[in-house]
């Protein structure tokens, strides 16, 4: 379980040193924070799932949002549920 976090670790820095020097260069700083944020957050939970930590569902929460659209949709169109 170690060696896999520093695994992880390692191979995010190694992606780090290999992809932001040319954007730093080219001064898109935009995609620097993009670049930095969607690493981040990779490994962060790929850590979370090494470490056998509960990670959140993403559909959990677009089921949350759209739970009173379809209520309000099923009202409409009088369809029931069993």
């Amino acid at each position: 379980m170690l060696l896999g976090c520093v695994m992880l670790v390692l191979f995010a820095i190694g992606m780090s040193a290999f992809e932001i020097p040319p954007l730093w260069k080219q001064k898109q700083k935009r995609e620097l924070v993009v670049y930095g944020t969607l690493l981040l957050s990779g490994t962060f939970f790929s850590l979370a799932m090494i470490l056998h930590l509960p990670v959140p569902n993403p559909l959990d929460w677009f089921a949350i949002l759209i739970k009173p659209f379809s209520t309000w949709l099923n009202d409409i169109l009088g369809v029931r549920r069993a």
